[in-house]
């Protein structure tokens, strides 16, 4: 496996403590709206038939009480792990941005980059991420042939004011299957690895109001499609 450059490793750390708190946060908040729910239950199916007017007064206290906290522990995590705001934009080369980090980050032996084809389009981002973006779409690529092949690298305008870069490699195509799944976070068909590459740049693209795409490649092997505005256009989620 090619290595992420070391200048992005910390954004890159960033990313996947991100993720991790997330999935950590969605399985507590889950397990927290379950208790509620079994709060809920309790209170309806047993409480309101006890004889006993103090017992039950003391078990529906309880239970309301489990169950304001359950609400503010869920408002807590939400407002605890926002993501971060994305950097401040600034002009991109696209067309430099991908040569130098073909050059940090060169393929395994046998592997052939060929690119970036296409003009020198510009866009406004933060080029640390747009480069880690790209990084973990070209270690995709690298992964998929193993011990040869070739991955070509074009970009170019698109519609709507978009830059597309693209990142083909003609190894072994995604079953229909693996396709549905890429972008779940600590999914892979390789063995030993995270699994949070095409999650991060998908997410790194929906700051910025861009997306990825997968497709099977015009012969064999699959494309990575990165497709971003030309002036940023940063998600309501963030």
């Amino acid at each position: 496996m090619t290595p992420i450059p070391l200048h992005l490793q910390e954004r890159l750390g960033s990313f996947v403590a991100e993720e991790v708190i997330s999935s950590i946060r969605h399985s507590v908040v889950n397990d927290l709206t379950a208790l509620a729910a079994l709060c809920y239950r309790l209170k309806i199916e047993h409480i309101i038939q006890m004889t006993d007017e103090t017992a039950a007064r003391a078990a529906q206290d309880l239970l309301d009480n489990i169950q304001a906290y359950v609400k503010m522990a869920s408002r807590r995590l939400e407002i605890t792990f926002l993501p971060a705001m994305p950097p401040t934009p600034r002009p991109v080369d696209v067309r430099a941005a991908l040569g130098a980090l073909v050059e940090r980050m060169p393929p395994p032996a046998g592997i052939v980059v060929e690119g970036p084809e296409g003009g020198s389009p510009v866009l406004r981002m933060d080029e640390d991420e747009l480069a880690l973006a790209l990084a973990c779409l070209l270690t995709n690529a690298y992964d998929a042939l193993g011990q040869g092949g070739h991955v070509r690298l074009r970009c170019a305008e698109g519609p709507a004011e978009t830059i597309r870069i693209d990142v083909e490699h003609d190894g072994a195509p995604l079953g229909s299957k693996a396709r549905a799944r890429v972008f779940e976070p600590f999914f892979s068909t390789k063995p030993g690895r995270l699994g949070l590459g095409l999650n991060i740049a998908r997410r790194i693209a929906g700051r910025w109001g861009g997306t990825v795409d997968i497709q099977a490649g015009p012969s064999r092997g699959v494309v990575s499609t990165l497709s971003l505005p030309q002036s940023p256009q940063r998600s309501s989620e963030f």
